[in-house]
């Protein structure tokens, strides 16, 4: 098979020590937070309207039955997890979100968050900290989970706290449910490899891999071993891959 050189956008892969990636979704941190019950660190504003609805998510993962609104633009609430990271920092997580209609939904809500312990990236609302998620249309698909941030943890911090706000006077209801924040382990995003060009050696600036997207540019190392992540760092020169 011809060989060829790429010269594009950075592309993280995860080798491991056997040659092939194993992608398991248990080496990830997850945890669900419930609004109803106030489940796993879910705290609402008090004396601002928040009130039970009868029709919760269908969602798996969902916590709790029925979910809860408010039509009081001052109302807050806050998720505030324990995460357990696993490999090494940085610790990227996803925040998704579900709920299960848009009766009665805010037509023009644009929430917006303030992180302490964490950064906020990747909101959907025209700004980093902000998300349409809420409005009617925001949460489609309804009744499956929808990512709506990226939060990345300062160090030593496994407890960050996240409250949600309205950005501006809404009308309608907000509805909220249950929420799964995600670890981001490139890993299990990276198809499995079954041919590299091996030994990798101290100093090598080249690799060559089957299999590989042909937009990638370079190359991250992660190598894992009995349980124990090594990160190797970037090989930030041009990756070799067989198409």
């Amino acid at each position: 098979m011809k060989r060829k050189r790429i010269n594009s956008l950075l592309t993280r892969l995860c080798l491991l020590w056997a040659l092939v990636i194993f992608a398991s979704s248990s080496w990830a941190d997850t945890v669900f937070i419930g609004a109803v019950g106030a489940i796993n660190g879910y705290v609402e504003s008090t004396g601002t309207g928040w009130s039970a609805s009868t029709a919760g998510s269908t969602a798996a993962g969902k916590l709790g039955s029925g979910q809860r609104f408010t039509s009081t633009t001052s109302a807050t609430f806050t998720l505030k997890p324990t995460l357990a990271p696993s490999g090494s920092a940085p610790y990227i997580y996803r925040v998704l979100a579900t709920r299960n209609t848009d009766t009665s939904a805010s037509g023009n809500l644009v929430a917006q968050v303030a992180a302490t312990g964490c950064s906020v990236a990747a909101g959907d609302g025209g700004a980093t900290n902000k998300t349409t998620f809420f409005k009617t249309g925001g949460g489609a698909p309804l009744n499956t989970f929808k990512t709506i941030y990226t939060i990345t943890l300062a160090s030593g911090v496994t407890t960050p706290t996240i409250v949600f706000s309205a950005s501006a006077a809404f009308t309608g209801r907000w509805y909220s449910d249950t929420y799964e924040v995600d670890q981001v382990l490139p890993c299990l995003n990276t198809p499995a490899i079954t041919t590299i060009d091996w030994p990798l050696t101290n100093g090598q600036t080249t690799v060559t891999v089957e299999g590989v997207s042909a937009t990638a540019t370079s190359l991250h190392v992660q190598v894992i071993r009995g349980g124990n992540t090594l990160d190797m760092g970037t090989m930030a020169t041009v990756v070799r891959v067989v198409p």
